[in-house]
């Protein structure tokens, strides 16, 4: 039975005693992780950060907020910036002449007047919004052309009248075309505080009288957002390497305020709460929304984002509206079609008892990070499942170690606690192990899918030894190596001792820009082989054979050690010219295909040397795996099998389904599709061409061809590196250097059986 291989090594686990051993490691790792508990979910679903101070979860523990979308539009064109504040919701675009949008959402929400504010420039933006108390609205502008930057504090009728507009002078350089206006904070008495970011990675506060004096400047590293407080004063967010502080500014009398550190990492941003609130701010970080209490410092959990069905990118801003309801505005690409085609949506959140929720049962879905398609279908799947909910589990945060993490994962596993579903990108649970449950048991009982719907290479080589399929993803990536199409022809077969003969007869002839550093080189290319050197099914090392041996006189004539220096933005001019072997490709989307059919005129794909030539490697993305152990293995598969059905969003990379692959090279192959530029070097830029059927059947061929060359074990990674530092050195031949390499690596397999 195997069970681990990162941090048991061996992985092999044969006999009672070692599964003694493991227990016994179990037990050890619980009492050393703090019930392996600490720093992550509990299971109820409630949080574990604090900002600062204290934590009431006695809301989030009664109460679930409940989306409801309430308005939803196409547009023809991209909303280039939104802002949400006292029950409207701002948003901007620019198609003809650029122009902002006001939506009143005030009293039961049926109020979505649209306003129409015409803005100025080539470009706009808008920082900031208030309604006065006659129902006009003041908006700070920003806008660009030929001669520079103006900011324009304007005041605007609901009809989109202007009322009045005054140019606002003291921002850094006169005229710098990088300033950009990020968010404003309107005083009651007209007063402005002003976030605004020029050239560099520098932020300026600034502050303005309501007569649009400038009375001071903050200038501060990696700010992060400001709002108003129910007091009338601001609050602005500073990171500060990791950490944040909390400012709290007094617009008055131009007091910036001491700094508040807030312990919570990764904030997204803060926001003003709803005039009846009981806290003074709210703030989130992605995926978790909290109250927050200045005086007492108590940070209160309101709601999980997974929970409440949404996944909060930064394409979503959210508000709180006067009735304590949160308002999220949504704006992104709508996938496909041409012309393109952008949507707006509103949902506004509320506040419901969680007795008044029908009981469900729990999925765990566990992994050490989460992207947003995953987070996105978990947030479809809860909103159209009413007797199961998926709950996300993170095991590892930002500080923490991830030797722990992945210990306290291992245990919940070990002890049967672990989560039902497993985002197994990193295989910290190898695909050989006995606790994965084999998919193909449901793949051939689905209705709706077949093996056949699969690149056959692909679903083959993801197979466990003994033919279980305990790994799936929706995508991969095919990873390859280019070389001018004159020197394929003189390397053959494509191995690392050919390469080094023809490294060998010429001087200028380099094998990679400088930034593929030796220990780099060593790593890819005992990683990237195959079982050419290590053989982990059949447990034989070769390390003593001439391909290696070429391997570490390869090595030997890169940089030591990874330099800044080692720039690669000339790396396509050199290959071109002929000066370098060769260089990296990834085939992982469009672009890279079509990136492709640019260079093969000139370059040939040809793979990664083994010893049968080139062949190239697949990269497997975003794999999900079922814990043999879970109770609820069918509602598992339930949300598994929704990234393998036809439409199903690609986590990243090429699609595994073969028609899904098939659509995207048709629509690549459509003529008047602008597909935008690709950039090389400084020098060699080029607008994307449409797909020919040539290009379309060498890409195809070099699909079908790839096979899974990827395999890692960190113990004899170790040995290499260690015996390798003495050949480097100059104090070991290479023939010792070797020899005393396969001894110990065999040695190592003999013992792991």
């Amino acid at each position: 039975m195997r069970i681990f291989s990162t941090v048991i090594y061996t992985g092999q686990m044969r006999s009672s005693f070692r599964i003694f051993i493991l227990i016994i490691f179990a037990i050890i790792a619980v009492c050393g992780l703090a019930a392996c508990s600490d720093g992550g979910s509990d299971g109820d679903g409630s949080a574990d950060g604090v900002i600062d101070g204290s934590m009431d979860s006695s809301i989030f523990d009664a109460y679930i907020y409940q989306p409801q979308q309430i308005y939803s539009t196409d547009l023809s064109y991209p909303v280039l910036g939104t802002l949400v504040h006292e029950d409207r919701i701002l948003y901007w675009y620019s198609d003809s002449s650029p122009a902002a949008v006001v939506i009143n959402m005030a009293e039961d929400g049926s109020d979505r007047r649209e306003t129409r504010i015409p803005a100025y420039g080539l470009r706009v933006g808008i920082g900031g919004l208030k309604v006065t108390d006659d129902g006009n609205y003041k908006i700070v502008i920003n806008t660009y052309n030929e001669e520079g930057n103006t900011i324009i504090y304007g005041v605007y009728s609901p009809q989109g009248a202007v009322i009045s507009e005054q140019e606002l002078e003291g921002f850094g350089t006169p005229n710098n075309v990088s300033l950009r206006i990020e968010q404003v904070v309107f005083a009651d008495d007209g007063s402005l505080v002003i976030r605004a970011i020029s050239l560099g990675p520098e932020y300026d506060l600034y502050l303005f009288d309501n007569e649009g004096a400038l009375l001071g400047q903050l200038q501060i590293l990696f700010d992060q957002s400001i709002i108003k407080l129910p007091d009338g004063r601001a609050a602005a967010l500073f990171r500060n390497g990791i950490n944040y502080n909390l400012h709290v500014i007094d617009i008055d009398t131009g007091d910036w305020g001491e700094a508040i550190p807030l312990t919570i990492p990764n904030i997204l941003r803060l926001i003003p709460v709803g005039s009846n609130q009981s806290f003074d701010l709210l703030v989130d970080d992605g995926r978790q929304l909290y109250g927050y209490a200045l005086d007492t410092h108590t940070n209160t959990p309101l709601l999980d984002w997974t929970e409440a069905r949404l996944v909060l990118t930064h394409d979503y801003h959210i508000g709180a509206l006067s009735d304590d309801s949160i308002i999220a505005f949504h704006t992104g690409l709508i996938p496909g079609g041409s012309p393109a085609k952008w949507l707006a949506e509103i949902y506004v959140l509320t506040r419901t008892p969680r007795s008044d929720i029908p009981e469900h049962t729990v999925l765990v879905l566990g992994g050490f990070w989460f992207p947003d398609a995953v987070r996105r279908e978990v947030a479809a799947f809860n909103t159209e499942n009413q007797h199961y909910q998926i709950e996300l589990r993170e095991y590892i945060q930002p500080g923490d170690s991830w030797h722990d993490a992945v210990s306290n994962f291992k245990v919940e596993m070990i002890t049967g606690r672990g989560p039902d579903i497993i985002y197994n990108e990193y295989e910290i649970i190898p695909r050989d192990s006995d606790f994965l449950e084999d998919l193909y048991t449901f793949v051939d009982a689905d209705p709706e899918l077949d093996r056949t719907d699969f690149f056959p290479n692909v679903l083959i080589d993801s197979e466990a030894d003994d033919g279980r399929l305990t790994i799936i993803g929706n995508s991969f990536s095919i990873r390859t190596l280019l070389m001018l199409r004159e020197n394929a022809a003189l390397i053959d077969p494509f191995t690392f001792t050919s390469i080094l003969m023809r490294l060998d007869e010429s001087e200028e002839l380099h094998l990679f820009a400088d930034w593929m550093y030796r220990e780099r080189f060593l790593h890819e290319a005992v990683h990237l082989s195959g079982d050419m050197f290590i053989d982990l099914k059949n447990n034989r090392a070769n390390l003593d054979s001439e391909d290696f041996i070429s391997v570490l006189e390869i090595a030997a004539g890169l940089p030591a050690s990874y330099s800044i220096d080692n720039d690669r933005s000339d790396e396509w001019d050199r290959l071109w010219r002929g000066e370098l072997l060769l260089s990296n490709h990834w085939f992982n989307g469009p672009d890279s295909l079509l990136r492709y059919q640019i260079l093969m005129d000139d370059f040939f794909a040809v793979g990664m040397p083994t010893n049968e030539g080139g062949q190239h490697s697949i990269e497997d993305i975003g794999n999900f795996s079922i814990n043999a152990g879970s109770e609820h293995k069918e509602a598992a598969w339930e949300f598994v099998r929704r990234f393998l059905l036809p439409g199903a969003e690609i986590l990243r990379g090429l699609p595994l389904r073969i028609d899904m692959y098939e659509d995207i090279i048709d629509e690549l192959m459509l003529d008047n599709v602008y597909r935008g530029e690709m950039y090389f070097s400084d020098s060699l830029q080029f607008t994307l061409p449409k797909m020919t059927a040539e290009a379309a059947a060498e890409i195809r061929e070099i699909v079908d061809g790839a096979r899974m060359l990827s395999h890692y074990d960190e113990t004899i990674w170790m040995i290499i590196l260690e015996d390798s530092e003495a050949f480097f050195s100059g104090t070991r031949t290479v023939a010792d250097t070797v020899r005393i390499m396969q001894n110990r690596v065999q040695t190592y397999l003999d013992e792991r059986g």
